[in-house]
C-alpha cells in the first residue's frame, strides 16, 4: 500500500524595521568580508521557514551542512513516554548563531504539555530573543498523540486491525513530524538552516516513519542499492531476513523501470498489533510490512512495497488504479519469478480481477470502484494482460516496465491520454486498443494458461538499456587545472574535462552485442560498443574537454546530461606576511601570500608581488571553489629604512637597519683595513716583536 509525501516549501520575508540589539563587532582584516557590523547600521530582516525537507534515513541532517558558522541547527528529537501509551514527547533544540536575535514559532495545534527552555509565551506562540542572560540553544518540548487508525482496508493488503501507526509504550512505529515552522530575525547575511532528526534511546529515524524502542538492524547491497531492515525487539520476523533481503533485492535486479533509490528502508512491524494494513510504503524510500509476512505466496507484500519505492509519478483520477495495480501484479510476477510459488498459484492471483464482485468496474472511472479493492485485484489482472501483449506485440523486446519508466520520466502527472500513448509508443495500436477496452469499460481479460505464459514470458532478446551516472556520483568526474573529483550540481569551468561513466545493461535474456553513439549537442562524440550475455552489465566511460562556455546536452539513448560551462572566477588575496617584520641589509625576506577563491566555482590568475611598487615576482594560481592555497616568494634587501611588499590589496612592511660594525673592547673598530686575512701592520710588528723576544729567551 502506497502513502505519498508532498513536498514542503521554505518562505522568505523580508521585514522593514530595524534590530535593536547591539553585538560587539569583531574587526576584520583586509579584504575579509566576514567581519561584524554594528546591528543597528543593518536592516532587520525577517524569514519564516518551514521544514524544507524530511531527515535522510540515517537520522541525520538533511542535505550538506554550510560551511560556516552563520547557520541555526534544528534538531527535532523523538522521546518515548512509557506512562502515556498513544503519545511521545517531541523536542525541538535550536542552535542559534551571533547574527540572529530572535525567533518566533508555534507547537502544533495537538501538542500537550510544552516545556520550554529560552524560550517565552506568547500570544502568537514562543519566541526567543538574544539578551544577555539567554541561551543559544533553547528547546521546546511538547507531547503530542501518535496512534493512527483507519477501519480496516479492502483488498490483498488489508487486513482485520485498525491500526496504521502506533506507540505502545515501551515502543513505537510512527510517522515523522514535519518539525517546527518559525520565522527569525537576524541581520547582516541570512542565516542556512540545517535540520536533524533524531531519538532519545534506541531507535531509527527514517524519511517519512520512525521507529522508538530496542531493534536490531541488518543491511543487504544489491544492484547499486542497499537495503535496511529494522527489526524490533517485540517483532518475529517469521520469514526470517534471509528470505526477506533475497526477495527485494532479487526484484531490484529484474525491475527495469527507472533510477533506485541508493537506499530503501524496511521496518518490520511486530505482528502482535491489529494492523489495518499488511505493508505500507510512505515517502520515497520507506516502508513497513508487518514481521510475519511470508514471501511464498502470490500477495508478497514486501515485493509489492517495495515496488511502490519504484514508483517516481502521480497519477489523475483516470489513472489512480495504476498505481496499487502494477504494484500487486509485480508482486505475484517477481515471486513466479524468483521460483516461490507455481504458475498455478499466480494464474489464480490474477484471476481474482474477474469476480462477479468487480462486473461493474471501470478502473479510469474511480466512482465505480472506491472501496472494493478492484484496483489491486482487476487492476493487477490489466496490467498483467497489458504486459503479456506488449511482449507479443514487440518479440518480447517491450513491455508494460517500459509503459511504467515513461510514467518516472513524466513531469506531470499521468493522464490516461498518457497512459494510451505510452502503451502505443511501446507496442503499438493492438495493446493500445486494449488498454482503453479494459480501463474505459467493464470488460476485464481472462487470466492466460501456463503454455501462453512461456510464449510470451520466455527469456528476452537481448537489448540494451545506457544509463548515464548521476551528479555526485563516482561516476560523474571532472579533471583539470583546478581539481581531479567527483562532480556535483556545480558547472565546469572552460579547460576542464568531464569524465562520465555510462552503464550498459543487457536487460534481455540471451547474449547480443550494442554499438550506441554519445552525443554532444546531437554529434556523435564516441560509439559505445561490446557483447553482454543477458542480465550482463558492463561500465563505459566517454571523456570530453570543454574550451568555451555555454550549456551542452550530452546524450545517450534516452538519457540526457546537462553540462554547464562557465569561465573560472578570479583568486582573491587574503593576506601578505614575511618571515621577519626586522631584518639588515644584505639580508633576504621570504614573502608569503594567502590566497582564496571565495566562489563557488574554480578560479585561476596571476598573482603578482611587488616591493615598494615594482613588480618582482609572478606566481599562478588554480583553486577549486573555496580553496585557499599560499604562495611564497624570496626578496634580498639592498638599503635601509623601511620596504613594503604587496599583493593584490593587502601589504606589509618591513623595517632595514644597516649592517653592525664589528669593535674589540675598548670600542675602537678591529677592522683592518684589508680584504684578506692577518694581522694588519700593527698587528704584524707586535707579532714580530713578540717573536724575537722569545728567541732571545731560547738564547
Amino acid at each position: 500500500m502506497g502513502r505519498g509525501t508532498g513536498q514542503l516549501a521554505v518562505l522568505f520575508l523580508v521585514a522593514l524595521s530595524l534590530l535593536v540589539v547591539g553585538v560587539a563587532g569583531a574587526t576584520a582584516e583586509a579584504g575579509d568580508t566576514t567581519g561584524n557590523a554594528s546591528m543597528a547600521d543593518d536592516s532587520e530582516r525577517v524569514r519564516n521557514a518551514t521544514t524544507d525537507a524530511t531527515a535522510a534515513d540515517t537520522g541525520g541532517a538533511v542535505g550538506t551542512t554550510p560551511a560556516q558558522t552563520n547557520t541555526i541547527t534544528v534538531e527535532q528529537e523523538y522521546r518515548l513516554t512509557p506512562g502515556q501509551p498513544g503519545r511521545v514527547d517531541i523536542q525541538w533544540q535550536f542552535t542559534i548563531p551571533d547574527n540572529v536575535g530572535e525567533i518566533s514559532t508555534r507547537l502544533p495545534a495537538d501538542a500537550t504539555n510544552p516545556r520550554k527552555n529560552g524560550f517565552e509565551k506568547t500570544d502568537d506562540g514562543y519566541v526567543w530573543k538574544r539578551d544577555d542572560q539567554s541561551t543559544t540553544t533553547p528547546t521546546l518540548t511538547y507531547t503530542t498523540a501518535v496512534n493512527e487508525t483507519r477501519e480496516s482496508v479492502s483488498g490483498p493488503i488489508g487486513s482485520d486491525g485498525e491500526y496504521l501507526f502506533v506507540d505502545t509504550g515501551d515502543w513505537a512505529l510512527i510517522e515523522a513530524e514535519r518539525g517546527p515552522n518559525f520565522s527569525l530575525r537576524y541581520r547582516d547575511s541570512e542565516p542556512a538552516v540545517v535540520r536533524t532528526n533524531t531519538t532519545a534511546g534506541d531507535g531509527v529515524v527514517g524519511q517519512s516513519m520512525v521507529y522508538l524502542g530496542p531493534y536490531a538492524e541488518y543491511t543487504r547491497s544489491a544492484h547499486d542499492q542497499q537495503f535496511r531492515l529494522v527489526v524490533p525487539e517485540a517483532a518475529t520476523l517469521s520469514p526470517g531476513r534471509g528470505a526477506v533481503f533475497g526477495t527485494v533485492t532479487d526484484a531490484s535486479g529484474r525491475l527495469r523501470m527507472g533510477d533506485r533509490d541508493r537506499q530503501v528502508l524496511m521496518f518490520a512491524a511486530p505482528e502482535t498489533i491489529p494492523w489495518s494494513v499488511r505493508g505500507l510504503q510512505s515517502g520515497d524510500r520507506t516502508f513497513y510490512a508487518v514481521a510475519d509476512e511470508p514471501v511464498d505466496e502470490p500477495n508478497n507484500v514486501w515485493v509489492h512495497e517495495y515496488v511502490h519505492t519504484r514508483q517516481d509519478f502521480e497519477t489523475t483520477t483516470e489513472t489512480r488504479w495504476v498505481t496499487e495495480a502494477s504494484a500487486e501484479y509485480y508482486a505475484g510476477l517477481m515471486t513466479l519469478e524468483q521460483g516461490r510459488i507455481e504458475f498455478d498459484d499466480f494464474r489464480a492471483y490474477l484471476s481474482r480481477g474477474t469476480y462477479r464482485q468487480f462486473s461493474d468496474v471501470v478502473l479510469s472511472d474511480v466512482s465505480t470502484w472506491t472501496g472494493t479493492g478492484a484496483n489491486y485485484y482487476t487492476g493487477a489482472l490489466v496490467t498483467g494482460e497489458l504486459d503479456r501483449q506488449l511482449r507479443l506485440a514487440t518479440d518480447r523486446s517491450g513491455q508494460f516496465e517500459d509503459v511504467f519508466r515513461r510514467f518516472n520520466q513524466q513531469s506531470t502527472a499521468v493522464s490516461q491520454s498518457d497512459l494510451l500513448d505510452a502503451v502505443n509508443a511501446v507496442g503499438g495500436a493492438g495493446p493500445q486498443r486494449s488498454a482503453r477496452q479494459y480501463t474505459e469499460t467493464t470488460e476485464k481479460p481472462s487470466v492466460w494458461s501456463q503454455d501462453t505464459h512461456e510464449t510470451a514470458f520466455a527469456p528476452l532478446p537481448a537489448r540494451f538499456t545506457y544509463a548515464l551516472s548521476p551528479a555526485g556520483s563516482d561516476g560523474l568526474r571532472v579533471r583539470g587545472p583546478y581539481r581531479n573529483r567527483t562532480l556535483g550540481a556545480e558547472p565546469l569551468v572552460t579547460t576542464e574535462t568531464l569524465v562520465a561513466d555510462i552503464n550498459v545493461t543487457n536487460v534481455g535474456g540471451v547474449e547480443g552485442s550494442y554499438s550506441q553513439p554519445v552525443t554532444l549537442d546531437g554529434e556523435a562524440i564516441a560509439t559505445l560498443q561490446g557483447t553482454l550475455r543477458g542480465g550482463a552489465s558492463a561500465t563505459e566511460t566517454v571523456e570530453r574537454t570543454f574550451t568555451a562556455p555555454g550549456e551542452y546536452q550530452l546524450s545517450v539513448g534516452p538519457e540526457t546530461l546537462t553540462v554547464r560551462v562557465v569561465e573560472p572566477g578570479t583568486a582573491t588575496v587574503r593576506a601578505v606576511s614575511t618571515n621577519k617584520t626586522t631584518a639588515t641589509v644584505g639580508e633576504n625576506v621570504s614573502v608569503r601570500v594567502d590566497v582564496r577563491n571565495d566562489g563557488d566555482v574554480p578560479a585561476d590568475g596571476t598573482i603578482t608581488l611587488e616591493q615598494d611598487g615594482t613588480p618582482f615576482a609572478d606566481r599562478r594560481v588554480a583553486l577549486d571553489g573555496g580553496e585557499v592555497t599560499t604562495v611564497t616568494a624570496t626578496a634580498r634587501l639592498t638599503e635601509s629604512g623601511t620596504t613594503t611588499f604587496t599583493a593584490g590589496a593587502s601589504s606589509v612592511t618591513v623595517t632595514v637597519e644597516e649592517a653592525p660594525i664589528a669593535t674589540d673592547g675598548a670600542g675602537e673598530s678591529t677592522d683592518s683595513g684589508e680584504s684578506g686575512p692577518g694581522f694588519g701592520v700593527v698587528g704584524t710588528l707586535v707579532a714580530l716583536a713578540a717573536l724575537l723576544l722569545v728567541g732571545h729567551r731560547i738564547e
